[in-house]
């Protein structure tokens, strides 16, 4: 017997309105015990054992709409690396199917790889193309349908692959925000013997 919002009408006799009474205490148990800690539980009736979230879509029409001073966190079905269930945040002031939203939880961890941080900046990181000394090369930051790119870099940390610390070092001369997104690096030696580096890069931005 489903819920009954208003189990007893004036009018009927209690032996009508007890069935319905009755399945309403049943439904309200049902809806409490779902992730949450029964009736007289152990732990603390009431608490949050864990928390559920069925998908709402699969694009950004699902969004929920966000008024402002709120902020909403929901399960979205996300398209990178296969359709799969995704925790997406939503910042405040978002009107229905517009605004932005943060898929956090959808990550690439191979090499190179990426991930978007709750706060909305996105880490790629990876190993570069072997360099030849005193010349640039180039690393690929990862990129394809439904991957964030960078286009503001705010930080890029590179870390030289071989050798010591005292015979070279590496710096980023460009970045390439819209085509080929690549870091370019310059692997400098004092002196001039032969050879080539990569090195390990972890970029972040926005």
């Amino acid at each position: 017997m489903a819920y009954v919002i208003v189990p007893v009408n004036i009018n009927e006799d209690f032996s009508v309105s007890q069935p319905k009474i009755t399945a309403n205490f049943a439904e309200i148990n049902t809806i409490i015990s779902f992730d949450h800690e029964t009736f007289d539980a152990p732990h603390g009736q009431g608490k949050h054992k864990q928390v559920t979230l069925p998908e709402q879509g699969t694009d950004l029409t699902a969004a929920p709409v966000t008024l402002p001073d709120e902020v909403a966190l929901y399960c979205r079905q996300s398209a990178v690396g296969g359709d799969h269930s995704a925790l997406f945040f939503r910042p405040e002031g978002q009107g229905a199917g517009v605004g932005v939203e943060y898929d956090f939880t959808t990550a690439g961890l191979a090499s190179p790889g990426w991930c978007r941080l709750p706060c909305g900046l996105i880490m790629k990181w990876g190993i570069s193309n072997a360099i030849t000394i005193n010349t640039s090369g180039t690393a690929n930051l990862v990129n394809g349908a439904g991957i964030p790119n960078i286009t503001t870099m705010l930080s890029c940390q590179l870390s030289m692959l071989g050798g010591n610390g005292t015979e070279g070092a590496m710096y980023i001369t460009a970045f390439d925000d819209a085509g080929a997104h690549t870091i370019t690096i310059w692997f400098w030696r004092a002196f001039l013997a032969a050879g080539t580096r990569q090195c390990y890069y972890l970029a972040i931005g926005i």
